[in-house]
């Protein structure tokens, strides 16, 4: 069975969009935002529009699905669950694991 590394979260928030722009080679975030709440007046059943999470996760090894889980502040209660991302982290390169061996 290959080896895996629960990965480390380094860095997670909600933003209105995050996209990588391939002629800066680098990810574009667009309105970070520190919390979600339903506007003023409502307090069930509201459909928030679309948002995008952001997350920078590192010293993993291995494959593993990630997906975001929505809870209420005040509650355990899950109310939404994202789809699941698959996720592969390889060795780092010239690590033990890396490279291969023969006798």
């Amino acid at each position: 069975m290959a080896a895996q590394i629960l990965p480390v979260v380094k860095l997670f928030f909600v933003c209105e969009e995050a996209a990588f722009d391939p002629d800066a080679a680098a990810y574009r975030i667009l309105a970070p935002m520190h919390a979600l709440a339903m506007p003023p007046g409502v307090v069930s059943k509201f459909v928030c529009e679309q948002f995008d999470c952001y997350a920078q996760l590192s010293d993993a090894l291995g494959a593993f699905r990630f997906s975001v889980q929505v809870l209420p502040g005040d509650a355990d209660v899950v109310v939404h669950t994202s789809d699941s991302a698959h996720l592969s982290f390889a060795p780092p390169p010239g690590s033990a694991s890396s490279t291969s061996r023969s006798a």
